[in-house]
């Protein structure tokens, strides 16, 4: 009789070993998780008052640019490296008297106030005497550490004039579109 109860634990003991190991590959082979994501980078806007900021501003300026430089600035960004990316920057201009051009520029701007390129200069012809036009520059970019209280600058130089305004067309407001290479 102590055999019996003995082969019967042994086979109960043995199912049950079994069973683990088929669940075990079940669960290995079921119980994987997969997925996709899309990362999108974010958009600073230009503002009237010279700064990049991360919602759509109100009001409207108009830049007239003789061979000057503007540079709308965005707050301190507090991060280590901005990745190796695209920026592609959206801007309306219209002539100011005479073949046009201008200039635009990524730039980091330290926490002292001095910038250094990240892309471009890419160059916007402008051709229109009368009416302000929607233009776009794409640059890109490889890594660039940043250091605390650094900031992202979006520079502008040449002859033209520049208008940061709320308009309806497909892009909206003028801005810079960040995503990753």
């Amino acid at each position: 009789m102590g055999t019996n109860i003995n082969r019967k634990v042994v086979f109960v003991v043995g199912v049950l070993v079994l069973l683990s190991f088929v669940s075990a590959g079940l669960l290995n082979y079921f119980g994987r998780i997969s997925g996709s994501v899309e990362v999108k980078g974010p958009v600073f806007y230009l503002s009237p008052d010279k700064t990049l900021v991360n919602g759509e501003p109100t009001g409207e300026q108009v830049f007239v640019l003789n061979s000057e430089t503007i540079i709308f600035e965005s707050e301190a960004l507090d991060i280590d490296t901005l990745y190796a990316a695209y920026f592609n920057v959206y801007v309306r201009v219209q002539e100011n008297g005479g073949s046009n051009s201008i200039n635009v520029e990524v730039v980091k701007i330290n926490s002292v106030g001095g910038d250094s390129n990240i892309c471009g200069p890419e160059v916007i012809s402008i051709t229109n005497p009368s009416n302000f036009n929607e233009k776009s520059v794409v640059c890109s970019s490889d890594s660039v550490s940043f250091d605390i209280g650094d900031k992202i600058g979006i520079k502008i130089s040449g002859v033209g004039k520049v208008k940061v305004y709320p308009y309806t067309t497909e892009h909206g407001y003028p801005h810079v579109e960040v995503s990753p290479v």
